[in-house]
């Protein structure tokens, strides 16, 4: 569970967990005024950026605290975390001071999140920045359908640096931020190397095929072993490209999410899959339409699950 730290008046308070947070803000006790910390972020932010807080009032912000008060409140919430004799149940809560959200699978509004972005695409900016992301991903795809081996694992290896700035641009849209092709090629530059290396680990079922004596056995495995890495590794590259966390950082949360919520996010992967595959199923150039919408969904469930607080509350 989430612990936060308040300043309040050049004051610091807490711990405390969100729901006291929330009741604090109802008595008139804390105020849009006052900032937070929690372990594993640097810098101290203004209240009102927690993920499910509510005010009436207009924000104003005051000067945030002062660097050095910041380092000391984060050590000392370091030495309290070392020197608590109790050990933490929470199952949430990994190394390195990150923390999964509490979160629910909301599998209907995910995919219809899809759909109101898909409906905002005509957009002559939107078009322009999607298509361009779009188009070197379809041609990766069918490089990859190569017989040489080796092609097939350069593409594969490739392949997440590409959807990762395609993803931080839906992620963008999503936020309601003017994005352009120039932010897209900048996007691709976040995080390169992790993602690549992402890539060669997804590509592990394809150096193992050579293991198998049968094709059908060796091609079995591959399968399963794939979907079994898109699973667990399924917030992975938007972590890599959004928060730009170390690669086994990246993979530990995702992880952890995953497990978290581990059947109503195989449902909603089951869902999304069936969506993506219906425009070939049934009027094969509709996947021009259901792919886009699938995995649109995919992005917004991140940004539900890890950053909700950015996300427009606005009717689209």
């Amino acid at each position: 569970m989430l612990k936060i730290h308040v300043s309040h008046n050049g004051k610091t308070e807490g711990p405390y967990p969100m729901e006291v947070i929330q009741e604090k803000i109802l008595k008139g006790e804390l105020t849009s005024k006052d900032w937070v910390w929690w372990h594993g972020q640097k810098n101290w932010v203004h209240i009102t950026e927690l993920p499910g807080i509510r005010f009436e009032e207009t924000p104003k912000i005051q000067q945030a605290p002062e660097p050095d008060e910041v380092k000391t409140e984060s050590s000392k919430h370091q030495e309290n975390k070392e020197n608590a004799s109790h050990t933490d149940d929470d199952p949430t809560e990994i190394k390195d001071g990150f923390t999964i959200p509490d979160f629910q699978v909301e599998f209907p509004l995910w995919i219809s999140a899809g759909w109101y972005w898909f409906r905002g695409l005509l957009s002559p900016e939107r078009l322009k920045v999607n298509l361009t992301a779009i188009m070197p991903i379809l041609l990766l795809f069918m490089a990859a359908h190569s017989r040489q081996q080796l092609v097939t694992i350069l593409c594969g290896c490739i392949l997440p640096i590409l959807l990762g700035g395609w993803n931080w641009v839906i992620m963008e849209q999503f936020r309601r931020h003017p994005v352009d092709t120039h932010d897209l090629f900048q996007a691709y530059g976040r995080a390169p190397l992790q993602l690549f290396c992402l890539g060669l680990i997804n590509q592990i079922p394809v150096f193992c095929m050579g293991l198998f004596e049968s094709e059908e056995n060796a091609e079995a495995f591959m399968l399963l072993t794939s979907m079994v890495l898109s699973f667990f590794f399924f917030y992975a590259v938007n972590l890599l490209v959004d928060k730009r966390i170390s690669l086994l950082n990246a993979i530990v949360i995702s992880v952890q999410a995953v497990s978290t919520r581990f059947f109503p996010t195989l449902l909603y992967v089951f869902l999304v899959g069936a969506i993506a595959a219906s425009g070939v199923l049934f009027f094969l150039v509709g996947v021009i339409f259901s792919f886009p919408i699938a995995y649109a969904s995919t992005v917004f469930a991140y940004l539900w699950v890890f950053s909700r607080d950015t996300i427009s509350q606005e009717e689209n």
